[in-house]
């Protein structure tokens, strides 16, 4: 995956997170299948940051990688991440 799709796909789950937990931040919809899939990815990688944060995003970036191919693909299937961002 390149560098600029894996940040597309983190930042993407950075904002399923803020979703997930009610932000009060406007976001961008997110679909309750991506919301079921990422969220064990922000609970395992990012926990501890808030969700909304740069610091949270910062998190997610740095550990893109390490998404789950459960979420990547619910991301791809609604259309918010592009089919090439697949592993």
């Amino acid at each position: 995956m390149s560098m600029r799709l894996r940040r597309t796909v983190a930042a993407t789950v950075a904002v399923a997170v803020m979703a997930i937990a009610g932000a009060a931040a406007p976001v961008m919809a997110v679909s309750a299948k991506v919301k079921k899939a990422c969220a064990g990815d922000y609970k395992r990688l990012c926990p501890s940051y808030k969700v909304g944060s740069p610091a949270l995003r910062a998190c997610m970036e740095a550990k893109q990688a390490e998404i789950t191919s459960k979420c990547v693909d619910a991301l791809i299937a609604s259309g918010e991440v592009n089919r090439s961002s697949r592993r």
